[in-house]
Order: C-alpha cells, then structure tokens, then sequence
C-alpha cells in the first residue's frame, strides 16, 4: 500500500511538470508571435491578455454582474466595495458683476477701487487726516474741539438756523498748526446765504476789517483782526461747504494745498 503511494506521488510531480514545460515550450511562445495578444507590450506599457482571458469587456459590459460573480462572490469583499468620490465643481463663467470679487466672509468688495478704506470719508465727515497730511502738514492730525456757537470767537454763529459746524485743530501733539471751522447746511440752497452773513458779521467787528479776495474755493475772504496781527482768518467756500481757517501765517502756503485738495476731492 505504501509503495503505491509513493508511486502516485511521483507520478504526479512527473505529470505537473511536463505540464508545465509544455506550457512554457509552446503557448507562451504563441502569445508571443500573436500582434493583438503579446504578453508584454512592446512599449512596456503593461501586460496584455488574449481575448479569452481579457474580462475588461465583460466587466463594461455587466457580464460579471450577469454571471453571479458579484452575487455571493467577491463583490462582497468589504475589499472591493469603493466609495464614490465627489469634486468640487467651479464655474469659471459665474458672472460677479462687473469689477466686483466674491470673497469668503460673503461680501463683496470692488478690486478696481484705489482707495484705502482708511482713506474713505464717512457720512457728515468734511475733512480728513490724510487730506492734511498731503497737503504739507507732515506727522499732524486733526483733534475735534468746542466752537463754543463762533467763529473765530469772535463772529457769531449760534444763531443760524439748519447749519452744522464742526471744529478742528491741526496739531502733531506739540505744535498746533491751524485750527479748521468745517460749516453745512442743511439745505444746500442756502450755503451762498450763510457766507454772505459770516462775511457781513466779520465786517462788523471794530477791530477787524474783511478783504474779499475769491482766490480761494468758490469765493473767499480775510478777516484781519488789529488785535491777533500775527494769525491769518480765512473763510473759503468750497462747493456745498465752507470752511474757516485761523492760522499762523507761516503756515499759507500748506493752507492753499489744503484748500486745492478739498477742492479736487469735491468737499
């Protein structure tokens, strides 16, 4: 019994490799000679099978699907099972609006704007920092201050109905340049009447006499006042505003500036 066994065994190593030498003497070579079926491409590109052992085809096609090999099969490889990858989609041609860029905060702001948002006046501001600056009074800045119902102190506008006034004084925290009288109305129309009266009620003064010069804004006038012969009062129009400046006057040449960029800037 045992020399059968063995005998068994032998003869299946000895069929196995005949088999196998069989198969790589004479089907292998065949692949080879076959154009459409080699084993290597010869661009090294990759292996490649013969058509009836190539299931790309059947798996196009849902024939392993058809034939039960997904059924119960390895289909049910937690291996196999893959998960479907979304990617963001970007619409290159989602119009914006002109000039204008979404951002991530939600709003949206124009890229073809110059100013910086520091730059930007606010509603009722009627002269700004960085209009100072430019116009020659480097390192200042402007400190709000109590007109106390005159301008400059001695010509009165508490009285005058519908206008704001707001004062200033430009300072770099040492020196004090130039104190500014910033005056609006409420209507527009009126703005030519409101400088008709300063300019009447400077001229009332018994120390002080006007000189109207209009080289400033729209129209314009010196008080000169016997008492401060050293400090210069200005009062410009400039569009639907005016504005009152008391100065040293050293300080004429950065007023004029001034004056000209309030003027550009439309104040």
């Amino acid at each position: 019994m045992q020399k059968f066994t063995v005998f068994t065994v032998l003869l299946t190593i000895l069929v196995v490799v005949v088999a196998a030498e069989t198969f790589v003497n004479k089907y292998l070579p065949a692949l080879s000679d076959d154009g459409g079926a080699s084993v290597l491409e010869a661009d090294g590109s990759g292996y490649s099978l013969p058509d009836e052992l190539d299931l790309s085809e059947a798996l196009m096609d849902g024939g392993i699907v058809d034939s039960g090999i997904v059924d119960g099969g390895i289909a049910d490889d937690p291996i196999f099972e893959l998960e479907p990858v979304f990617e963001p989609v970007l619409e290159l041609e989602e119009p914006l609006g002109d000039g204008f860029l979404e951002v991530n905060d939600g709003g949206i702001f124009d890229i073809e704007d110059f100013s910086d948002e520091s730059d930007v006046a606010t509603p009722g501001q009627l002269i700004r920092e960085d209009q100072v600056v430019n116009a020659g009074f480097v390192g200042a800045y402007l400190v709000e201050e109590d007109h106390d119902g005159y301008l400059y102190k001695t010509i009165n506008i508490g009285d005058l109905y519908g206008v704001d006034v707001a004062k200033h004084a430009i300072t770099n925290g040492t020196t004090t340049y130039v104190k500014v009288y910033s005056i609006s109305t409420e209507d527009l129309n009126q703005i030519d009447n409101v400088y008709n009266v300063l300019k009447v009620r400077a001229a009332e003064g018994t120390q002080s006499e006007v000189n109207s010069t209009n080289e400033f804004g729209s129209s314009s006038f010196y008080m000169n006042d016997a008492r401060r012969e050293s400090v210069a009062f200005l009062t410009s129009r400039v569009g639907s505003r005016i504005y009152g400046f008391s100065y040293p006057k050293q300080y004429h040449p950065q007023i004029r500036s001034l004056i000209s960029i309030l003027m550009l800037d439309g104040r």
